[in-house]
């Protein structure tokens, strides 16, 4: 077959290379076909060939005759073919650098049958191109041979091999009846003939036969003894559920300790740079294929460094360049997965790499794919069964690092930018729909239509923040990737629908890269509403996260913008969240003006919404400010209509202000039930401030009314759940857990409690709670007989009460004071 193809290609005036290129084959195909390594290759491939080398229909009947497996004179009864002799040991060998799977190997050998064992054992090892299958088979097969005395056979069904088609179960069959001896002319002709005699001849023998590289379980079934004492040994790409009774064994990537040690053992020279070694096995993702081709690289580059080849590869866009050695790529081993599949199969796998999250569900590919639902998750279930995706809980799908790269690369080989962006379009109107969606759950407000049928199925406001959760990231990695891809409406109108969870839940970080990115894109629409409704948002995030004067820059500007453009909606927003933000200065004055001005721009244009939500702030400006009464009058025209036409948030914040006015006012027993009510309304909405300021609330009223055990379970609560999303309460609740040690004479704890609550409202101009927190360790320390100290404290606090006109605190700390002056005998 080789020296005709060989005439043929010459007389054709063609290089084997070009042969090739013609025929769809490699280089290296046709070179093995000529040197008579590869005998009897598939028809296609022989069809391929013919018609590469425009061959006429009697030459074709050659080549193709030629390629023929021929049957040669039957040898005597009991003799070996003449064209393959009797094997008995034809594992190939066993790595000496094998390294790590240390429990799926305890686990394989504890199933290996022993010698009196009635069973046969089936071991079935799957996972993904390059996770090591094939190295484990063939590691375990080498452990357990010498309890196989008959014969370990070896045989490559070369399910995903380049250029080669797999072998079917009756050619391979063939093979195997041969390499036990059984003449050619004794071979059947029929698949279920042939797999009865295989089954016959492994009768009352131990045999160890390993089933290397099998495209699926239909490939395999016919080639299982029937008989007891034999180990089979398969491995796949695929998950090979057929297999009944089969011991299934999925590959994941090796573990970092083990990967290392593999990249150690494989580059065999010293390497000092262990923490180099890390992130190397980590840019490998710990596949062990792309390990061994990185390490065999560093080996043969003796001038390279760790650091060196890690340069390389922190390059996405070539990392799988990179990842190769010899005729060897990680790239090459996935493209023969995604080859294997349908062209449907494969437009998914594409799409979903397009995704700019970390991982996703079956509605979210949907909207990448522009299919639906339903035909999206069979695809994905069988990409998963593929390896070409990891389901790492039911209906959350994410790739293997490398297998992204392949998906990505191969989208921008294979798909137009246009479909990728309009793939990027559709994910992005899909998380527009669903976070509007999930909102209506958790915060029903009038004129909210049904949801539309393809958005993942939220009917409860726990549901909502769990998918919020899960989704979180990936929405902020999509705003960003709008951005990028200058889908700038898009951008704009995500980063407006997530602004009340970020609200709710208190990711201010996430919130602030969600309106940077936003902004770019609403500059770039010159549309000055827009920027400057972004603005106000990602001035509130500053704000949260104690970067005031950030805050106040953002806030004036989108007062410009708003002005210009007409928009009153947008100018009120950002005139009423400035003065929130003098009020957290301790600025009442401005606070108030500011509200005040914001509450008549809401009226003019007919927004009781948020109108009311203004009064709510100008009555917690009243209280702080003394003006009890007209704080009071504030919450009761505010509450009715928010009650009424939400937003349902306010209706908790409502609750929690009527609570601190009464506490104030010392009316504790209806302080405590305003802050029953915050809190049951907050855990209805799973409002995370609303839910930690309502138990400080409580906890402060247990304080107060001498209950003091119970008030440090409750501010004990807040600190374990504020941590670093909400400092200011997490300060308030630090310097009130401190005022209760003081109560219980335990004033060494106090102390450390207020120094601890000042250093995080210093680095955040809250002058109010500053002032709050000097009287209170002034306080302990007068109860501790240190006036001295005392005085100082009190003294800094009226230095801060003057400053922003905060009376209740200033009277406390004159008071304070003076006795400090009169206990350590001095003078003001």
């Amino acid at each position: 077959m080789g020296k005709l193809l060989r005439q043929h290609r010459v007389a054709a005036g063609l290089t084997q290379e070009t042969l090739a290129e013609r025929a769809r084959l490699s280089g290296q195909a046709i070179g093995a076909l000529e040197r008579g390594e590869r005998r009897h290759p598939h028809r296609s491939t022989i069809e391929s060939l013919a018609d590469a080398l425009q061959l006429t229909e009697e030459q074709r009947t050659e080549l193709a005759a030629a390629a023929a497996r021929r049957r040669v004179p039957a040898a005597r009864p009991g003799e070996p073919s003449a064209d393959e002799p009797v094997v008995h040991a034809s594992l190939p060998y066993d790595l000496p650098d094998f390294t790590g799977r240390t429990q799926e190997i305890a686990t394989c050998l504890a199933a290996v049958p022993s010698g009196s064992s009635q069973t046969i054992r089936i071991i079935a090892i799957d996972g993904m191109a390059g996770s090591g299958k094939s190295t484990l088979a063939l590691h375990l097969a080498h452990q357990c041979a010498e309890l196989f005395p008959d014969r370990q056979l070896f045989l490559d069904l070369h399910g995903y091999t380049p250029d080669q088609e797999p072998v079917s179960a009756a050619a391979a069959l063939e093979i195997l009846l041969r390499r036990i001896g059984v003449p050619d002319g004794q071979l059947p002709h029929e698949l279920e003939h042939s797999a009865a005699l295989w089954r016959s001849r492994l009768a009352a023998r131990r045999m160890l036969i390993l089933l290397d590289n099998a495209v699926d379980a239909q490939q395999v079934l016919p080639l299982l003894p029937g008989s007891s004492g034999h180990l089979v040994l398969i491995t796949s790409r695929h998950k090979l559920a057929d297999l009944d009774g089969a011991l299934h064994l999925s590959l994941e990537p090796m573990s970092e300790p083990d990967a290392v040690e593999l990249f150690t053992r494989v580059v065999q020279r010293p390497i000092e740079d262990q923490q180099g070694l890390v992130k190397l096995a980590g840019l490998c993702g710990y596949l062990p294929l792309a390990i061994r081709l990185a390490a065999t690289r560093l080996r043969h580059r003796s001038s390279w460094t760790p650091r060196d080849l890690a340069d390389r590869l922190r390059d996405q866009q070539h990392r799988l360049v990179e990842l190769s050695a010899g005729n060897r790529s990680v790239a090459g081993a996935f493209e023969l997965s995604y080859r294997d599949l349908t062209t449907r199969h494969r437009e998914v796998f594409r799409r979903v790499g397009l995704y700019p999250g970390h991982h996703f569900d079956s509605y979210t590919a949907a909207a990448l794919c522009g299919f639906s639902v339903h035909d999206t998750r069979d695809a994905l279930e069988h990409l998963a069964n593929a390896h070409l995706l990891r389901e790492h809980a039911p209906d959350r799908y994410t790739f293997h690092d490398l297998l992204r790269a392949q998906a990505r690369d191969t989208a921008d080989r294979e798909e137009h930018a246009s479909e990728r962006k309009a793939a990027l379009a559709r994910v992005l109107d899909y998380f527009i729909a669903a976070v509007q969606h999930a909102h209506s759950v958790i915060d029903p407000l009038p004129g909210m239509g049904a949801a539309e049928h393809n958005l993942p199925p939220i009917t409860d406001r726990d549901q909502a923040m769990r998918w919020w959760e899960r989704e979180r990231n990936n929405l902020l990695a999509t705003v960003r990737a709008a951005t990028q891809a200058q889908l700038d409406a898009q951008a704009v109108e995500l980063a407006k629908a997530l602004v009340p969870f970020h609200s709710h839940t208190g990711h201010a970080q996430d919130r602030h890269d969600v309106q940077c990115a936003a902004l770019r894109s609403a500059r770039r629409l010159g549309d000055q509403a827009a920027e400057a409704h972004v603005l106000v948002d990602l001035a509130s995030a500053c704000h949260y996260l104690g970067r005031r004067t950030e805050a106040r820059t953002h806030y004036e500007e989108a007062i410009t913008l708003a002005r210009a453009a007409g928009s009153v909606l947008v100018e009120g927003r950002a005139v009423s969240r400035l003065g929130a933000l003098c009020r957290s200065e301790g600025a009442y004055q401005q606070a108030e003006q500011h509200m005040r001005a914001a509450l008549v721009l809401f009226r003019s244009i007919g927004d009781d919404r948020r109108a009311a939500v203004t009064l709510i702030g100008l009555a917690m400006v009243y209280e702080r400010g003394g003006r009890y009464t007209e704080s009071l009058r504030a919450f009761d025209e505010a509450l009715p209509v928010i009650e009424r036409i939400g937003p349902s948030v306010r209706v908790g914040r409502s609750y929690h202000g009527r609570g601190l006015l009464y506490r104030r006012l010392g009316r504790h027993q209806e302080a405590h039930e305003q802050f029953q009510l915050a809190l049951r309304h907050a855990q209805s909405l799973h409002d995370r401030e609303g839910e930690l300021r309502a138990l400080l609330g409580l906890g402060l009223v247990e304080y107060n009314q001498g209950k003091h055990q119970a008030a440090l379970e409750l501010l004990h609560r807040v600190l374990d759940m504020s941590h670093t999303d909400f400092e200011m309460i997490e300060a308030e609740a630090l310097t009130a857990t401190a005022a209760v040690h003081v109560a219980l004479g335990d004033h060494d704890t106090a102390a450390p409690l207020h120094e601890e609550a000042l250093a995080i409202v210093a680095t955040h101009s809250v002058h109010d709670l500053r002032a709050t927190i000097l009287n209170n360790l002034a306080d302990t320390y007068m109860a501790a007989s240190r006036p001295a100290q005392a005085a100082a404290r009190y003294r800094q606090a009226l230095t801060h009460c003057h400053e922003i006109g905060l009376t209740h605190e200033e009277t406390r700390a004159n008071t304070g004071l003076a006795h400090a002056l009169e206990r350590s005998k001095g003078s003001p």
